[in-house]
């Protein structure tokens, strides 16, 4: 397992760079750069050409890459261009909510899709089971984006105290601004934050995004678990296990479902790419202050230091949730060797 493990992560070197090296210059097509952001037309040609040398934009595409490729590799991602802070910092803000997003959507897509799946495999032919596999091509069949819009209309309307935007209330804003405020004044602040009021803040803030990042996926593993545990209920052991008069539940829940899971657990690694790709839109509607929305509006302003830096970590996140998802097919399965 060891060298497996070592063998995957020396191929996928390669491959990250080559995904760099087309990122940066599929990104050096497009018209301008950053330093549209602090040039004035009327501005002599000199100091046009000062500002773009100050921005490192003077040099060549090649330079460029190969400038940033190397710093980034002792883990200096280089100044925003269009914020001139380091890029780092924007990074370490925004990786934790990123990964909050995408593991409570991980978990909501398996919990939801294996429980929906079970049952309309044991309900098959039934009016659950039609009714359930229509609504789950219904949803697989809806875009990530164009739900999000439809889920901040509906909540607006029937719901307007839900929020729809960011990860923290305004009033829990408020009161954070009041802490530091009276920190800064050497003061006891007037007001607390609980770890509970924070935590169900953050909860409430996380329903819409996760639904819209979420709904299609967990639509698509019902569908595949009910085909495995179709699959698996009609085999000899199972009707082994029912002949030897072992309830129906222990039956599904054991014999069964234990089987049926194992080409489930492949769809984990696969599930990554698209829950990557998906949170990258999904951050921009909701405002969530990821590495998704980073990356939008660092296209937006081209500040190919925060693109690249956010490109860089999302490829890596879709490498090890691929590696993760073959680890675990050998755990669930001890045929599997990866030796």
């Amino acid at each position: 397992m060891f060298v497996f493990i070592v063998r995957r992560v020396l191929i996928s070197i390669p491959l990250i760079f080559v995904v760099m090296i087309g990122l940066f210059f599929l990104q050096q097509l497009a018209p301008g750069d950053a330093s549209a952001l602090y040039i004035n037309p009327e501005f002599p040609i000199e100091q046009i050409e000062r500002i773009r040398a100050n921005l490192g934009l003077d040099q060549p595409s090649y330079v460029q890459f190969w400038r940033w490729f190397t710093a980034a590799l002792s883990g200096d991602f280089g100044i925003s261009l269009t914020e001139n802070r380091p890029v780092i910092d924007k990074i370490i803000a925004a990786l934790p909510n990123t990964l909050l997003l995408g593991g409570a959507s991980l978990a909501v897509i398996f919990v939801i899709g294996i429980v929906v799946g079970v049952v309309s495999a044991v309900k098959q032919y039934s009016l659950t089971d039609h009714l359930l596999t229509l609504g789950s091509f219904f949803l697989y069949s809806m875009p990530g984006f164009w739900l999000a819009l439809m889920l901040i209309l509906v909540t607006f309307h029937l719901w307007p105290d839900w929020p729809s935007s960011g990860m923290v209330s305004n009033e829990i804003t408020m009161k954070l601004a009041h802490i530091r405020e009276a920190a800064m004044l050497g003061e006891e602040p007037e007001v607390s934050i609980g770890m509970f009021e924070r935590f169900f803040d953050t909860l409430k803030h996380l329903v819409l995004p996760v639904i819209a990042l979420g709904v299609a996926s967990a639509a698509s593993i019902a569908r595949y678990t009910r085909s495995s545990v179709l699959e698996v209920i009609r085999q000899d052991f199972v009707r082994t296990a029912r002949a030897k008069g072992v309830s129906e539940r222990r039956v599904i829940l054991v014999h069964t479902l234990r089987n049926a899971l194992i080409p489930i657990v492949t769809l984990l690694g696969l599930s990554l790419p698209f829950l990557v790709s998906g949170a990258v839109l999904i951050e921009y509607v909701f405002a969530w202050p990821g590495m998704g929305r980073e990356l939008v509006e660092g296209i937006f302003k081209r500040d190919y230091p925060i693109v690249m830096a956010c490109a860089l970590l999302l490829t890596i996140m879709v490498f090890v949730g691929n590696l993760a998802a073959d680890i675990l097919y050998s755990l669930v399965d001890p045929r599997i060797s990866h030796g």
